[in-house]
């Protein structure tokens, strides 16, 4: 497979592989995507164009909600406290899982 079409349908496997998107009728609400980071950048970009491609594969409106600030500590935090129905998702990068990961700690209150 070329290393262009494996990258554009990436998304759509890995949300095909996930368990959660087994049952019958998933999803059936709009999903949240929070990107930790303002809106206007690179990141925010790659975030709308994946969830534009995965709301046309699963038939399914996205919101892109940006949470900048701390170091993607925020962004993080909001997902944590998101209800765990797979409706909620976040968009990573070298804060979320790397740099803040490695020297912060999340609160859940």
């Amino acid at each position: 497979m070329k290393r262009r079409k494996l990258l554009q349908t990436s998304g759509a496997l890995a949300l095909s592989g996930a368990p959660v998107w087994a049952e019958p009728g998933f999803p059936n609400k709009t999903l949240r995507y929070i990107v930790p980071v303002a809106a206007g950048g690179g990141s925010d970009m790659v975030g709308r164009t994946i969830t534009e491609r995965w709301g046309r594969v699963l038939k399914q409106s996205f919101v892109v909600d940006n949470i900048g600030g701390g170091g993607g500590v925020l962004a993080c935090q909001a997902t944590m406290r998101a209800p765990a129905d797979g409706y909620t998702l976040l968009q990573g990068y070298v804060a979320t899982h790397g740099t803040s990961a490695a020297t912060r700690t999340l609160a859940r209150s």
